[in-house]
């Protein structure tokens, strides 16, 4: 059996695999069911099926379940959520819940406390995509009602009056404060000044290790900077992309030597730093800046302790379109060489687009020689 389960492990992403296994023998059905029935997707179409599979008492699926999504289609019915709230107390091992595109002020109260104390025991991930609150309140609220809350994901999440809030003292005191420690949190089109003003008011300061911040503006730089300075040695790994409207379309030659602002990059010493819009093809001549923040970043780090560093290349047809902006190639490979990046193994270009792999691979070992040299260039 250990050797079954061990070969099983090979494919438990694959559905079509685990199916014909588990139909070869009680035992293989055993070890099967675990990885088939652990992420449970749910929207407008399948609720009825879910609630005729799950409800019966000898259902296995609310046992292996772990992941749990529920997604709202578009043009469907606004009661969608409410109706399934009720067959959801059976989902009582739930460790990761999504919710997306739901339409949450719509809910009734009693409905939000009723999914709330479903997942208060066990949810230890929560991920909030494309969902529009009344106010920050209800959004740190949601985040706060789970003791066990590990990992926090806010993606393109809007309210109502959202303040422009630059100082922690603006936060209001009626907020309430995560209860476990906060691990990891994503940011992604998502109004960052509350929040991080938000995180930084907890006393004692959650000690996140991963973070990965998107579309930060000019106004927010002081505020991120600010968070830095909290979190100080305890991240490990970080993403950070920069809003297209900071980018100048006058860059020059030489880039200052650090990012005025995120002065709180000193105070951390990361594993692994990405910037994840290094550059973007669909971004215009707004994406001939990526790089030089890139390097801002690079010089304002603290590098005693980073291993990789990642830069990605999003919407690119054709290599030669990277010499058509202001990159500073020779700037990046002389810091990423300097004396304090001895201990940096990898330097990884992640390439989305339609572009030929081996010409973008030539291209940049010609544009970062010492990189090169050291053989630290990995193109994906």
């Amino acid at each position: 059996m250990e050797l079954v389960e061990e070969i099983i492990q090979y494919v438990a992403e694959d559905h079509e695999v685990l199916k014909s296994c588990s139909l070869a023998c009680h035992t293989w059905l055993n070890v099967c069911r675990p990885h088939l029935f652990r992420r449970v997707y749910l929207d407008h179409f399948n609720t009825d099926e879910f609630a005729s599979l799950s409800l019966p008492i000898n259902s296995t699926i609310p046992i292996f379940a772990r992941n749990l999504e529920l997604v709202s289609c578009q043009g469907g019915d606004r009661r969608w959520l409410r109706r399934l709230v009720p067959f959801l107390t059976v989902m009582t091992h739930i460790l990761y819940l999504h919710l997306e595109n739901v339409d949450w002020t719509g809910l009734h109260d009693q409905s939000k406390r009723n999914l709330i104390f479903t997942f208060t025991a066990t949810l230890t991930h929560l991920t909030l995509s494309n969902i529009s609150f009344a106010t920050l309140r209800e959004v740190t609220t949601l985040a706060s009602s789970f003791p066990l809350l590990e990992s926090l994901a806010l993606i393109q999440i809007t309210w109502q009056s959202a303040p422009c809030v630059q100082d922690i003292s603006i936060v209001p005191d009626t907020l309430d404060r995560l209860r476990a420690p906060l691990r990891s949190l994503i940011l992604h089109s998502t109004s960052i000044r509350p929040i991080m003003a938000w995180l930084i008011s907890h006393d004692p300061p959650h000690p996140v290790t991963s973070l990965d911040i998107d579309s930060i503006r000019m106004e927010d730089k002081l505020m991120i900077g600010s968070y830095f300075k909290v979190l100080g040695y305890r991240l490990q790994d970080l993403k950070l992309g920069f809003d297209r409207d900071v980018y100048s379309d006058a860059v020059s030659d030489e880039a200052p030597a650090q990012c005025p602002g995120l002065s709180g990059l000193l105070s951390i010493r990361v594993r692994s730093f990405e910037i994840t819009n290094f550059f973007d093809g669909s971004a215009g001549s707004s994406s001939a800046a990526a790089a030089f923040w890139a390097l801002q970043m690079l010089r304002t780090l603290d590098p005693s302790m980073l291993e990789t560093v990642v830069f990605v290349i999003k919407s690119l047809s054709m290599s030669g379109e990277l010499d058509g902006h202001a990159i500073h190639w020779n700037g990046l490979d002389t810091a990423l060489n300097g004396s304090t990046y001895d201990g940096l193994r990898c330097v990884r270009f992640e390439v989305e687009g339609s572009v030929n792999r081996d010409g973008l691979a030539a291209l940049i070992r010609a544009r970062l020689p010492l990189c090169d040299a050291r053989r630290i260039l990995c193109i994906q």
